[in-house]
């Protein structure tokens, strides 16, 4: 799901809340944060503007989270397998320079500079990755403007796994998994971030063709349905917690969060999953996160689900749905995404006091941080 500046947290546009249920005060310790999308330049840069234009905007940008209330900045480094950052692992980013590969000039390090631009402003600065995308639109990938020879797509196609529309870094393949992890761990070496944040895309929506990843490493799951699902799981599994612990070697005190789609699994056993409806999205079943073992485990120091739906919508009820991660925090942080680009532009958004109602439900959670 792409982010368009959404809220992380549980407080949006402080100073306007009126609700009788909703604190006029931000609460003292509370995420407050918001998405900043590199991806097709949803939210910044333009790859067509200079460095200072791009430089002042992404100012601009801070100061209005600054100004309405948020105390984190996410912003995305790693949109598809390439860098908003000077790497020697991966291309420089076409969102960045119109050409991936091609370096800004005059030189400057985006990460860096959005990193002291954060901190200048009190704010906690958080760098987000997709960890598997590769290749958005398989028909761009002969675009030699979007990718670049050095580009995982063409120095390693036998590392992608084609779904649909999209091509994704398999992973079921080991050297996949190091891949990612060294990417990570250079920014976590290089940079003083204050996190590491993955979004919602693991496994497409309807995978298929990873059967020579499979025959290559079983590791004992059998090869049925149930038996392949739950290897896929295990792959992603097995970097999660890789992640957590190379972060942990080095830099403890660096967070690493992952924001899941908004329905873990459907049930009327809250056990099993929330009251939500059977056709729904649901991450461990279409996209082979299990998200909740993560955060049970402590493989992560949060989650942030994207509840994107409204108060009473059918089949997908935010009142129903927080309530169900409240309970599934593990004593750990569990934030929740609002979908704000949705107010009066979207059916059943229409109510001006959504996101503050949104906002008074999460602050009477007692295992919502944010």
């Amino acid at each position: 799901m792409k982010k368009l500046l959404l809220a992380a947290a549980a407080a949006m546009l402080v100073a306007s809340i009126s609700h009788a249920d909703a604190q006029t005060v931000s609460p003292k310790r509370e995420m407050r944060g918001v998405w900043i999308s590199t991806h097709i330049s949803l939210d910044w840069p333009s790859r067509l503007d200079t460095p200072a234009q791009q430089q002042a905007k992404l100012k601009a940008i801070l100061d209005h989270n600054k100004a309405t209330g948020m105390n984190a900045a996410f912003l995305q480094v790693r949109s598809q397998s390439d860098a908003m950052y000077p790497s020697e692992l991966e291309p420089w980013s076409y969102y960045l320079t119109n050409q991936q590969g091609r370096a800004p000039s005059p030189a400057w390090d985006p990460l860096q500079f959005a990193i002291d631009e954060t901190r200048k402003r009190g704010m906690e600065f958080h760098a987000w990755i997709n960890p598997y995308r590769a290749v958005a639109t398989a028909s761009n990938q002969n675009n030699t403007a979007m990718y670049a020879p050095n580009h995982v797509s063409l120095a390693h196609p036998e590392w992608l796994l084609t779904v649909g529309t999209v091509k994704i870094l398999n992973p079921g393949l080991p050297a996949v998994r190091d891949h990612v992890v060294n990417v990570i761990m250079d920014i976590v070496n290089r940079y003083d971030v204050d996190g590491i944040h993955f979004d919602d895309y693991f496994y497409p929506n309807g995978t298929t063709g990873d059967d020579a990843a499979y025959y290559a490493d079983p590791r004992g799951f059998p090869d049925t349905a149930a038996g392949r699902a739950d290897w896929r799981r295990d792959n992603i599994d097995i970097l999660i917690a890789r992640v957590n612990d190379s972060i942990r070697a080095v830099k403890p005190w660096v967070k690493f969060g992952i924001s899941p789609s908004g329905i873990y699994r459907s049930s009327t056993d809250p056990a099993v999953g929330s009251p939500t409806s059977a056709g729904a999205l649901q991450h461990y079943t279409h996209m082979f996160a299990d998200t909740r073992k993560w955060i049970r485990e402590g493989w992560v120091d949060y989650l942030a689900p994207q509840v994107y739906w409204y108060i009473g919508q059918a089949g997908s009820d935010y009142k129903l749905l927080v309530p169900w991660w409240n309970d599934n925090a593990y004593e750990r942080h569990m934030y929740i995404g609002l979908a704000d680009y949705k107010m009066r532009d979207t059916a059943g958004w229409s109510n001006p006091n959504e996101i503050n109602n949104q906002i008074a439900l999460n602050r009477a959670s007692a295992n919502i941080s944010g």
